[in-house]
């Protein structure tokens, strides 16, 4: 891992770690696509993976070095999408599309089933969060 990498890592799970732990005003959609930076660092073609596979890294039970789990991801997203409302229509609405991403495909990547429709459409998202 490049020492670029390694940095962003590292402030980026000092970061979240923070956020998890405190509830003060942070900005959530940054802190989303800070989680799904960590994912696409420590996990080659993360975005071309199937979402099922992306799921164990977004909805396991660490993040990086972070205690996380489904359920913060989750959180995290509706807290973005919640946020942003009002401030960015098309950041909110990505965010909104990730709401559940864990209680869906969490669940799928164990079972191997998913809906192509909400495959299509997350696949989609985490991309654009990722990008834009």
């Amino acid at each position: 891992m490049t020492l670029l990498k390694s940095s962003f890592l590292i402030a980026s799970t000092l970061v979240l770690r923070t956020v998890i732990s405190q509830s003060t005003s942070y900005d959530y959609c940054v802190l989303l696509d800070d989680a799904l930076s960590i994912c696409q660092l420590e996990t080659p073609n993360f975005t071309a993976m199937p979402l099922t596979a992306q799921a164990s890294c977004v909805c396991g039970s660490t993040l990086g070095t972070i205690p996380w789990g489904g359920a913060t991801f989750d959180n995290l997203a509706a807290s973005c999408a919640s946020q942003y409302a009002t401030i960015d229509a098309t950041i909110a609405s990505d965010a909104a599309a990730l709401t559940g991403f864990c209680t869906d495909f969490g669940e799928a990547a164990t079972t191997g089933m998913a809906t192509t429709t909400a495959t299509t459409a997350r696949q989609t998202t985490v991309c654009s969060m990722l990008f834009d």
